[in-house]
């Protein structure tokens, strides 16, 4: 996760994109949410902007937002489509913006999530320094997991290379294509390269549990908050 310091200009980007909204969708309402809307918050640098849907509007909306260019998800967490996110970005004082556009309807309750996240942060700088924190803890840790994975991987393949060079047989049986190569199949010296691999769940569960503890540890710190509340 690539994490940026808080730029002032955010939100004045945000209002300009809003308002460019907001004359192609007169009645509806924006907001500026996410950690740019927060005073001092690093993180990711995303504009991120809410629109609400009324009721039975969600077609017409999503038409006019994709003919002013702006693009389904390239990645990430995956929204449904009755809730989707649309992704740009802007040039603004000689910087280029991220735009997350997010199609909340009106009526549901993560408006109100998102709301209280940015409102909370704003009322209290303590909050916001604890969260910029543990953004800080969640990217070293999958930096790490990735660091991990890739030092297994060649390890995989360091020993792959060299018992195939020594003239070592594998040992896999001859088997029909629908058959599928389990543990059982595979002779000891396999079984023991696949020992060393450690399950990425594994890995997942140990760096979810370190990223929780500080926020677990800090007194008074709404647990609702950073559980997951935002990404």
């Amino acid at each position: 996760m690539d994490l940026r310091p808080w730029d002032a200009r955010g939100p004045a980007a945000a209002n300009t994109v809003m308002r460019l909204l907001q004359t192609a969708l007169p009645g509806i309402a924006i907001e500026h949410v996410g950690s740019t809307s927060v005073p001092g918050c690093g993180g990711k640098g995303i504009l991120d902007l809410m629109l609400l849907i009324p009721v039975g509007h969600l077609n017409e909306v999503r038409e006019i937002v994709d003919g002013m260019g702006f693009q389904h998800q390239s990645g990430g967490k995956q929204h449904p489509d009755d809730r989707p996110m649309r992704e740009g970005s802007f040039t603004f004082e000689g910087s280029v913006f991220r735009l997350h556009v997010h199609l909340v309807p009106e009526a549901s309750a993560e408006v109100e999530r998102l709301r209280k996240f940015r409102d909370r942060l704003i009322a209290n700088p303590e909050l916001v320094a604890l969260y910029v924190e543990q953004n800080v803890v969640s990217s070293t840790l999958r930096f790490r997991i990735v660091q991990h994975t890739l030092r297994a991987r060649r390890l995989l393949l360091s020993r792959f290379l060299n018992w195939k060079n020594s003239g070592v047989d594998w040992g896999l049986p001859v088997m029909a294509p629908h058959e599928r190569v389990g543990r059982s199949n595979l002779r000891p010296e396999m079984r023991a390269v696949r020992k060393t691999m450690i399950p990425s769940h594994r890995i997942c569960s140990k760096a979810r549990r370190r990223a929780d503890a500080p926020s677990n540890a800090a007194n008074g710190a709404p647990q609702v908050l950073f559980g997951g509340l935002w990404r």
